[in-house]
């Protein structure tokens, strides 16, 4: 993976290889039931945008949506077990999940290119929790999503408005030009506060991942000329023991369907 600091604010990087963890994120699609209506469900892939697998909505809780800046249950929580809900009307809108607690087991290798790769951890950062770890390290992670839903009726994009999670990605800007290309700026928040000098995962619609870094007010820009979905990720390293470390994670993703 190439580091390169290009702007003040933001360096950007892009991997040539598949992306190590499988990402989690919040997928719209047509809503049978009603032509305006749009399906939300939590879908599980080892390369976004490619969804391998539905997981099972009883999982996730605080499954909302918003139009104009209030949060509110979304419709039909609990109706289908890999049905998140459906959102009503053809506006534009926010709908976001907290996903449960998962554990897994990593060799020493995996870990550290997770860790290096996706955390953004340095080495004398992960030295600590590899030394004398043994063959396994136990990780114990947690998950926050989130999702832009532009329909091809919308007359707006809505305003994001942060929902108090321990980590969120706060979407600052979009713009969409005549051409197709996307540009949009995110604020990254950790108990509400800005957190600066954090790598963030830019994922394009063709599965490769840029890198981005957040600056002193924990905002970072990107620019995507492909169409498609684009999911903004944030691992943060959260606590660590002898052969153990936990992770909390967050992403938006964004589906301009215009």
């Amino acid at each position: 993976m190439l580091r390169r600091a290009i702007l003040a604010l933001l360096f950007l990087t892009v991997s040539l290889s598949p992306l190590h963890a499988h990402d989690l994120w919040l997928k719209p699609e047509p809503d049978s039931s009603e032509p305006k209506g749009i399906a939300i469900r939590a879908v599980v892939g080892s390369t976004f945008p490619k969804g391998e697998e539905t997981k099972k909505a009883s999982d996730y809780k605080d499954v909302r949506f918003q139009v104009k800046g209030t949060p509110e249950p979304l419709p039909g929580f609990g109706k289908d077990p890999k049905l998140l809900g459906r959102v009503p009307g053809g506006e534009g809108c926010f709908v976001s999940a907290v996903g449960p607690t998962r554990e897994v087991d990593l060799t020493a290798e995996e870990a550290r290119e997770y860790l290096r790769d996706e955390v953004g951890l340095d080495q004398a950062a992960m030295a600590p929790l590899l030394e004398n770890a043994g063959r396994k390290l136990h990780e114990t992670y947690s998950r926050t999503l989130k999702s832009l839903v532009i329909p091809a009726t919308a007359s707006f994009v809505p305003l994001d408005v942060p929902l108090g999670w321990p980590v969120e990605i706060h979407l600052v800007r979009y713009e969409r030009a005549k051409d197709g290309r996307k540009s949009f700026a995110f604020r990254l928040l950790r108990d509400g506060k800005p957190l600066a000098g954090a790598s963030v995962r830019v994922v394009r619609p063709d599965g490769k991942a840029q890198k981005a870094r957040t600056d002193q007010r924990g905002e970072a820009e990107a620019s995507i000329v492909q169409g498609g979905p684009i999911l903004i990720a944030f691992i943060e390293l959260t606590g660590s023991g002898p052969g153990r470390y936990e992770t909390r994670w967050t992403n938006l993703a964004i589906y301009d369907l215009r």
